[in-house]
């Protein structure tokens, strides 16, 4: 390809497995205000981490990756919303 670049095709099944780590994971957003990393995981932890644990990632523009290694938590961040962590809404996106 022109200027170097290259044109890679990666296959479904290829993609399916890069995906799969990611899949019980939600992107949140702290409406308002900016918060840290790790005031922000213990939060969640509070909230969302019942039966297993979760790992959160700052995605950079205040936008955060939260991952769970237990799917019943994940239902329960996605789904009984709407949160509220130092009176600011949490944007919760699957």
């Amino acid at each position: 390809m022109p200027n170097g670049l290259l044109n890679l095709i990666i296959g479904e099944s290829i993609q399916k497995e890069i995906r799969e780590e990611w899949w019980n994971s939600l992107i949140v957003k702290l409406l308002g205000r900016k918060i840290s990393l790790l005031a922000l995981k213990r939060r969640l932890e509070t909230m969302w981490a019942k039966m297993g644990s979760i790992e959160v990632i700052d995605l950079g523009g205040d936008f955060f990756l939260v991952r769970f290694f237990n799917s019943e938590d994940l239902d329960y961040g996605l789904m009984e919303g709407p949160w509220k962590i130092l009176d600011h809404y949490l944007t919760v996106q699957f």
